[in-house]
């Protein structure tokens, strides 16, 4: 949690970056938060990580989903177009 492993734990932007940018903002706290909390609401008995978040995070476009709606499926679309979870900014001075 502290940023030294990158992981999908960790927010992709900084605090400030977010607040300059919109979808990044969406993303973190739309799906990405959403994802997070699944994850770790789940991982009573596994470990949570950035594959338990992916897994998570597609539930968002799965038919019968509760967190499925056209929202979500349009900005997960986004954000995968996007590479935007293979992308971070954190760490860099």
């Amino acid at each position: 949690m502290t940023g030294s492993i990158d992981n999908l734990f960790v927010a992709r932007r900084s605090i400030r970056e977010l607040s300059a940018d919109i979808d990044s903002c969406a993303f973190e706290t739309d799906l990405l938060h959403t994802a997070r909390m699944q994850a770790l609401v789940g991982a009573w008995d596994n470990f949570a990580a950035s594959d338990t978040i992916r897994s998570c995070l597609h539930q968002f476009d799965q038919p019968g989903s509760p967190v499925r709606n056209p929202h979500n499926a349009a900005a997960l679309v986004r954000m995968l177009a996007s590479e935007y979870l293979t992308s971070s900014t954190r760490g860099r001075h």
